[in-house]
């Protein structure tokens, strides 16, 4: 009975031990001091950039997160940024076109806020139409997108890639993906701009429209293969009818044709 008793005491020993000893380890863990890399500067206060482990390859200095840092409005305070993945536009550069974070940050209640961004910054998406014979068509670009695991019909869209001139980037994406070359900037028409996911991404898009003159002959692009592939683009072109278009699961097609069609009534309404 004695003997019993003990192996029963014996047993509670070594799993409180083993307790003590795993919560020791996750206070260690939870309590390393990660290296500061980089420093940023938001509403007037220097906010410390670490890395979350020795394997980040992080290079200080990303326009990526200066960009993010200047959105911040002044009710938000963010203590810190922890750098989990960098992804390079090609070997060897240091500027960074993917950048996934946690931000410590909390309102000016003092409420904790869910922290996780992921940075691609700006892009730009265009709504290229063509009418003919009563009958509206928009020109769309067909790419394997390995997100979603399908084959996907989208809008004409792109990465700012660093500069800050979406008017520019419009056309050469259009170029590009299409081979429509726009003659004049004042034919694009600004739609405004929307965010695709705020609770984790940073990406705003600026929307455009173009329409294409009706002496132009567009049905030449249907299944026309385009695209950079020094980037990975393997496109082809896809001329779809206006109604079809709005069966289209690309959030950034439905937004253009959306906006567009809320122009094309307050114009009206105008008149």
């Amino acid at each position: 009975m004695n003997i019993t008793k003990l192996n029963l005491n014996m047993e509670w020993i070594i799993v409180i031990v083993t307790l003590l000893v795993i919560c020791v380890m996750s206070w260690l863990l939870n309590t390393k001091k990660l290296k500061v890399v980089d420093v940023i500067v938001i509403n007037g206060k220097f906010v410390p950039i670490k890395v979350a482990n020795d394997s980040v390859n992080y290079t200080p200095g990303q326009d990526l997160i200066k960009k993010w840092a200047e959105s911040i409005v002044p009710s938000l305070i963010v203590s810190s940024l922890i750098i989990d993945h960098c992804t390079y536009f090609r070997p060897g550069s240091t500027r960074a076109n993917f950048i996934l974070m946690r931000a410590e940050a909390r309102d000016n209640e003092g409420n904790v806020l869910p922290g996780v961004v992921f940075l691609r910054g700006k892009c730009v998406a265009i709504l290229v139409q063509y009418t003919k014979n009563g009958i509206t068509y928009v020109v769309t670009v067909e790419q394997a997108r390995i997100a979603t695991g399908k084959y996907c019909v989208e809008a004409v869209a792109g990465m700012l890639d660093g500069t800050n001139n979406p008017v520019g980037t419009a056309m050469n994406e259009l170029r590009e993906e299409t081979g429509i070359v726009i003659p004049d900037t004042s034919v694009l028409v600004h739609l405004g701009k929307l965010y695709t996911s705020q609770g984790l991404l940073d990406e705003e898009i600026e929307l455009y429209m173009y329409n294409i003159p009706s002496d132009e002959n567009v049905s030449r692009l249907h299944n026309l293969v385009t695209g950079n592939t020094n980037e990975g683009e393997h496109i082809k072109v896809k001329v779809i009818k206006r109604d079809d278009a709005y069966k289209s699961d690309d959030c950034k097609l439905l937004a253009l044709l959306a906006r567009a069609d809320n122009r094309e009534l307050q114009v009206n309404n105008s008149v």
